[in-house]
């Protein structure tokens, strides 16, 4: 499968220059270049979890703290009941 680089020479570094100046951020040009490096691969990684066909369910990243307090009880020493 051709890279977008492969169709369109200088299309990753002009992408990840519009990126950046999106999220308001100017690193040095060689920080720009070693990005747009990386980008294709990272592109492709985050293609990856939208092709995944969840159907109608929602899909979130969940944290749960441990509100132990390593010892199967409750913080503060309450036990567990």
């Amino acid at each position: 499968m051709p890279t977008n680089e492969d169709e369109h020479p200088g299309a990753d570094l002009e992408t990840v220059r519009a990126l950046l100046e999106g999220a308001g951020l100017v690193p040095p040009e060689d920080e720009v270049e070693r990005l747009a490096e990386l980008y294709p691969g990272i592109r492709k990684s985050i293609d990856r979890f939208y092709a995944v066909d969840a159907g109608d369910e929602v899909m979130a990243a969940v944290f749960r703290a441990d509100t132990t307090d390593g010892h199967g009880g409750r913080p503060g020493g309450a036990g567990g009941s």
